[in-house]
C-alpha cells in the first residue's frame, strides 16, 4: 500500500516540473552587420505594448562584448507567446542608446517585425509568435 502512495507522491511532485519544461522555448537571434568591437549588444525581449520599449518591461535582458561581423545569441526557457526584440549597439557602453536631437539613433541598432525606418516601433509591428518548438531569426544591425 505504501508504495502506490510514494509513487504516486513521486508523480505529483514532478509533474509540474514536467509541464514548466513542456513550456519552454528557446529563441536564437544571429545579429548581422555589427560594425566593430567597442562596447556591448545589448538585447530585450519584450512581451507586452504596456510601457514598449522600455527594457524595464523586458522578459528576458541580455549583454555581451561587441564582436565585429555577426553574433548569436540565445534565451532559453521562455513561455510560447507573442514577442518583440530590441536590439542596440552600445558602443560606449554607457546602458543608453544615443540620439540625435533625442530622435534619430546614432549607435547601431535592430528590431524584429516589419518595422521600417521612420518614427517609433510598435510592439504590434514589432511582434512574431513563439511558439513551444522555439525559433531562430537573423536581424540585420542598422546604423
Amino acid at each position: 500500500m505504501r508504495q502506490p502512495i510514494a509513487v504516486l507522491l513521486f508523480i505529483l511532485t514532478v509533474m509540474p516540473i514536467w509541464a514548466a519544461q513542456a513550456l519552454a522555448a528557446d529563441l536564437e537571434v544571429t545579429l548581422t552587420g555589427i560594425r566593430n568591437d567597442s562596447g556591448s549588444i545589448r538585447v530585450a525581449v519584450l512581451n507586452r505594448l504596456a510601457g514598449f520599449p522600455d527594457a524595464d518591461n523586458a522578459v528576458a535582458l541580455h549583454k555581451e562584448p561587441a564582436r565585429p561581423g555577426s553574433m548569436t545569441l540565445h534565451f532559453t526557457g521562455l513561455e510560447p507567446g507573442r514577442y518583440a526584440l530590441a536590439v542596440f549597439h552600445d558602443e560606449d557602453d554607457d546602458g543608453e542608446l544615443q540620439r540625435l536631437l533625442g530622435l534619430i539613433p546614432l549607435e547601431g541598432y535592430a528590431l524584429s517585425g516589419d518595422t521600417g525606418r521612420m518614427g517609433p516601433p510598435s510592439f504590434g509591428r514589432m511582434a512574431f509568435v513563439l511558439t513551444d518548438e522555439g525559433a531562430a531569426m537573423t536581424l540585420p544591425m542598422r546604423y
